[in-house]
């Protein structure tokens, strides 16, 4: 699993996940609250090839977040946006089964801190990952 960066309290994590024409099958892809245990999950969406599809899910005041998207072939692609209160956080190319993850914190709660650390994230674009213009 990929540790993709930290997000402020009560944060809606929007997911969408465009799958490449030339996948012969379709994806499936999930967002869950995976700490605290038995948090809320979004329901697994089948995205046919060529098609996107989006959901979300709310952290409260602690939590952590995965992100699954899981292809049948491991040469399958997309791309998967993952938007922080509204703004896009991530965006990327992917390929094969692909797992990210959000906390709730900041890096100096995590006992991370100095140059390279992470930094919590609430809205606006992240210039590290903003999306491609294509």
């Amino acid at each position: 699993m990929a540790f993709r960066g930290y997000v402020g309290p009560d944060t809606e994590i929007g997911v969408r996940l465009i799958a490449a024409g030339s996948n012969r099958e379709p994806a499936t892809f999930s967002a869950s609250i995976i700490d605290p245990p038995g948090g809320t999950a979004s329901p697994t969406l089948v995205v046919a090839p060529g098609t996107s599809r989006a959901t979300a899910v709310a952290l409260g005041a602690s939590g952590t977040v995965r992100v699954h998207v899981h292809f049948t072939r491991p040469d399958a692609k997309g791309e998967l946006e993952v938007r922080i209160n509204g703004a896009v956080h991530d965006f990327a190319l992917i390929v094969g089964e692909t797992w990210w993850v959000y906390t709730v914190g900041t890096a100096e709660t995590a006992g991370a801190s100095g140059p390279g650390a992470p930094t919590v994230f609430s809205g606006g674009v992240d210039a590290r990952h903003a999306p491609r213009n294509n």
